[in-house]
């Protein structure tokens, strides 16, 4: 459903993929996959600093 729902929004059809290729889709979830590690990395890491006081 959560993909569904990500193809309405984007508006892919299930026939865009195969005319993309391979290449490229590949490269985009490569893509994701890094920023994704990266950003709980740093979460993890405690590397924000979010110093909100709170009143």
């Amino acid at each position: 459903m959560v993909i569904t729902l990500f193809l309405v929004g984007t508006g892919i059809t299930r026939g865009d993929p195969k005319k993309i290729g391979t290449g490229p889709l590949l490269n985009a979830v490569i893509l994701w996959f890094m920023v994704s590690v990266i950003t709980l990395a740093a979460i993890l890491l405690d590397c924000y600093h979010l110093d909100v006081p709170i009143d």
